[in-house]
């Protein structure tokens, strides 16, 4: 498997408005599209951190997901199968999987990225004014 990059990073929390001003306000990451318990920033250079309300994923205690970009997606689904790491999410239409890490860490692998897909289109952009 061949990594290209890291995509972004996902937290999940229950204290959404509070991370919302430590991320946008403290650390002064640009926010891209928020919504009501979900939000995606960007750095300076682009990398993404996505924040999600734990209530929208069946009220989990949140947690994180790291995102990598790789060049062959079914090859890394082969490798991972071989190294006895079963997928435990998939989009169904192949542009992307997830699996656990040995420490429980959820790691989501996509072909390419594109903010269209990261939004699902149930996000609006912030306007500038």
């Amino acid at each position: 498997m061949r990594v290209r990059g890291i995509v972004g990073v996902t937290i999940g929390t229950a204290r959404f408005g509070e991370m919302a001003g430590l991320l946008g306000d403290v650390l002064g990451l640009d926010a891209l599209v928020a919504a009501s318990g979900h939000a995606i920033y960007q750095s300076a250079d682009g990398d993404l951190l996505e924040l999600r309300a734990s209530e929208l994923d069946g009220g989990g205690a949140g947690g994180v997901t790291i995102e990598l970009e790789v060049a062959d997606l079914d090859e890394a689904r082969c490798e991972l199968e071989e190294a006895g790491l079963p997928i435990v999410d998939t989009d169904g239409d192949g542009t992307w999987l997830a699996f656990r890490a040995p420490d429980g860490t959820l790691v989501a692998l996509r072909q390419e990225l594109d903010l269209g897909d990261v939004l699902d289109g149930e996000l609006e952009p912030l306007d500038d004014e």
